[in-house]
């Protein structure tokens, strides 16, 4: 459901034929408080712990060695440069 709340209006019709207009309207206004709220804070607190550039790519690495340091990187990466190839067409 938060893929539904959060997708904007692409799988909105989806969710309003499935779910109803009343559990759609509250998932749009209640999921995304649910989910962001708590991931700003937990940003908020690692940034104020560990006050390095890099954001999410450091703490990993910080907290779970290089390897695991480099997998978020690296899909950031990959997603980046898939984007990249889907617009230029």
């Amino acid at each position: 459901m938060y893929a539904y709340a959060t997708g904007g209006s692409f799988g909105l019709e989806d969710m309003v034929t499935t779910s109803g207009p009343g559990l759609t309207l509250l998932y749009q206004l209640f999921i995304p408080f649910f989910w962001c709220i708590p991931v700003s804070l937990v940003a908020a607190e690692l940034t104020t712990a560990i006050p390095v550039e890099g954001g999410f790519y450091r703490w990993v690495r910080a907290g779970f060695g290089d390897f695991w340091g480099f997998q978020p990187a690296g899909g950031i990466g990959a997603r980046r440069s898939c984007w990249a190839a889907r617009t230029a067409f």
